[in-house]
């Protein structure tokens, strides 16, 4: 989630690529794409080499579910053992807060509400209205 900007529901249902009319998100080479669970829009980022790597070890044909259970329980346990960590660590965090801190990432490297929208499958008013203190393409021509 880190990496990619991605729910925590989408994050635990992806996996590998898809076959033709197949539906769901899917890991091609680099590529990460798929469409949110949420809302229904697509989304696609390019992730780091090694975490695709790393993904593509795993076994079976979802990285993190076996196809079975239903997906909110899959996130309850993700959950549940993330806020166990958080604990541990003593760390005052949600799951959710990987998402935002990965879109105030891109922002804050000039990538344009729009681009960061696409990327993690939200509409671009929603970006513009969450992080409009980090959103800063046209600053420039209002001055």
């Amino acid at each position: 989630m880190r990496y990619t900007g991605m729910a925590i529901i989408d994050t635990a249902i992806s996996g590998r690529k898809r076959t033709p009319g197949e539906r769901g998100n899917a890991l091609e080479g680099t590529y990460l794409s798929g469409q949110r669970r949420k809302t229904g829009e697509p989304f696609g980022l390019d992730i780091p080499k090694w975490l695709a790597d790393e993904l593509l070890s795993l076994p079976g044909k979802h990285f993190f579910w076996d196809g079975k259970e239903e997906p909110r329980l899959v996130v309850g346990h993700y959950e549940k053992a993330l806020h166990s960590i958080f604990f541990v660590a003593k760390v005052r965090m949600t799951p959710h807060k990987f998402r935002h801190y990965f879109i105030t990432q891109q922002l804050a490297a000039g990538g344009s509400a729009g681009e960061v929208a696409d990327m993690v499958g939200t509409s671009e008013s929603e970006i513009r209205k969450t992080y409009k203190h980090w959103v800063t393409e046209g600053r420039e021509r209002v001055r």
